[in-house]
């Protein structure tokens, strides 16, 4: 029982892990209100819960912020536009709601597939930003779709806690603020990070081996 609750047991890890989400949420919050810095705070999020997932935490606060100075450029790059198509898409799609007769059937499906497709991008999009250096917008939209079809079962996954935060908040506006101050950001990131965590690992570079085990043996001493 003394180990249960001793300073490196498992419930203090417990506590403190859910205070870092708590404060990373916190800190997530207050960068997104400015719109334009979204995409450099979801980038420092993911890199956070990344590491906290994978028990490779170490200042978390300080790699934070420096996380979000380093990937600023290539975040807003990328966030800007997604956001933008996205923001006429859900518009599109509302109008289409609303007057279902003035838009053809094909019109719907493609705001429909659109919708999908940038969706799709959005949840694999930060993750790979904060993990992969590419050298260009193009390339991390382009990986972001080859690994959210090549992983579509942790895709699908992704988007229902993408999902479930606003689907909470349009159900229950007033009693889901309590959750979203709280875990409302970075709880679906960690979760999302279990799950594309195990996918990063088949396109990381993988260690050398010893160059030891590969050379041949020095002969020990010379005939005489």
């Amino acid at each position: 029982m003394s180990k249960l609750f001793s300073y490196d047991g498992p419930v203090v890890a417990i506590i403190e892990g859910f205070a870092h989400l708590v404060a990373l949420n916190l800190i997530t919050m207050a960068l997104c209100i400015p719109v334009i810095t979204g995409g450099a705070a979801l980038t420092a999020l993911h890199y956070s819960v990344l590491h906290i997932v994978r028990g490779e935490e170490g200042h978390i606060y300080r790699d934070y912020f420096r996380q979000f100075k380093a990937n600023f450029k290539w975040a807003t790059l990328l966030w800007l536009p997604m956001l933008l198509m996205g923001a006429f898409i859900i518009f599109d799609i509302w109008l289409i709601r609303t007057n279902p007769d003035a838009f053809p059937s094909a019109l719907r499906i493609v705001f429909g597939a659109g919708f999908i497709i940038i969706s799709m991008v959005l949840v694999w999009i930060f993750p790979l930003l904060c993990h992969f250096a590419y050298d260009s917008v193009g390339t991390y939209i382009h990986n972001a779709i080859l690994i959210s079809l090549a992983n579509l079962p942790r895709t699908i996954a992704m988007l229902i806690i993408s999902i479930l935060p606003f689907l909470a908040i349009y159900r229950a506006p007033y009693k889901s603020l309590a959750w979203l101050f709280i875990l409302g950001i970075a709880g679906p990131a960690w979760l999302k990070a279990w799950l594309y965590s195990s996918a990063f690992r088949k396109y990381e570079p993988k260690e050398e081996e010893d160059d030891e085990a590969a050379s041949p043996e020095e002969d020990g001493e010379q005939e005489e």
